[in-house]
């Protein structure tokens, strides 16, 4: 599979806050990320860098097949990254109320499900 994306900064923000990952797994399931720091909070880069990378190297280790246990995986993970964001900002002036959205999709051979 080929993986091709572009992001560009946008209108009215001078910095890019996205980040972009695609991941494979034990049995070779795919995990792409797509997560986009949320624009005029402080740290929005971070966030989005943190939610796909954490996600994606947890994905890497894990073996399951079927879509119950990806669906499963995916909503604890996502439940996991939003933590460790919110924890990583309490501690952080300057990352004080970050954020990020994320859009996630699990690629089975030929078929996908997204959430």
């Amino acid at each position: 599979m080929r993986v091709a994306y572009k992001s560009i900064t946008g209108k009215v923000r001078s910095n890019n806050e996205d980040y972009v990952g695609v991941f494979t797994n034990k049995k070779n399931i795919k995990l792409g990320l797509l997560a986009d720091g949320i624009g005029g909070n402080r740290g929005g880069e971070v966030a989005s860098k943190m939610a796909v990378l954490n996600m994606g190297e947890e994905f890497k280790h894990t073996d399951f097949e079927d879509y119950d246990s990806a669906y499963s995986w995916l909503r604890s993970q996502i439940d996991l990254a939003n933590a460790q964001i919110l924890n990583t900002s309490k501690k952080f002036d300057s990352l004080k109320n970050m954020g990020t959205t994320v859009v996630a999709t699990i690629i089975f051979n030929n078929r996908f499900f997204d959430n």
